[in-house]
């Protein structure tokens, strides 16, 4: 018999998890499976899809508050910038739900601190996972922020739904040292 590493075990249990809070949500009428821990999500005014991809917002009009919640946050092994199946996995469930909401947009933050190479590598990370949404998914760019060098977990990106807009993408802090 196969023996079946810890991150598959992880990332198995995050689409029972996943696909059991999708399905509570909807037979409560959006409310989270987990009612005693406290919504992070942000939301703006009521929000209105613009016409084109559906994926810009603009103030004028009636409610569509971001629905999506709970989103994991995505590691890189080893100070690499190459996503890795389970990431990629992780990423197609994310899609999967912006393309089911077109008022949410996606905020990929990435870790970094004070120091050039990690500020870089940060960078990279998250331009790594937001070219994979778009190239590979079909996300628009204007659903995805673009942040680094946010204080945290080195290697770690941080995916949040939202419905603000923001910048799309960042020229990089220090190209010489850019990982490819």
């Amino acid at each position: 018999m196969k023996k079946i590493s810890t991150g598959t075990k992880l990332i198995i249990s995050f689409l029972f998890l996943f696909s059991f809070q999708q399905t509570y949500s909807q037979s409560t009428g959006g409310k989270t499976a987990n009612p005693t821990k406290p919504s992070t999500e942000k939301t703006a005014n009521p929000t209105k899809p613009r016409e084109g991809d559906g994926s810009s917002l603009h103030s004028d009009s009636t409610s569509n508050d971001c629905t999506i919640t709970d989103l994991p946050s995505i590691f890189f092994k080893g100070g690499t910038i190459r996503l890795d199946k389970q990431v990629m996995l992780i990423l197609n469930t994310i899609s999967d739900k912006l393309k089911a909401s077109p008022t949410c947009n996606i905020k990929l933050s990435g870790h970094g601190s004070a120091d050039k190479d990690k500020q870089q590598l940060s960078w990279d990370q998250v331009n790594s996972a937001k070219n994979y949404l778009i190239e590979n998914r079909g996300i628009s760019s204007k659903r995805i922020i673009f942040e680094y060098g946010i204080a945290g977990e080195l290697n770690t990106v941080d995916i949040i739904a939202t419905t603000e807009n923001g910048p799309n993408t960042q020229p990089p802090p220090h190209p010489d040292l850019r990982r490819l």
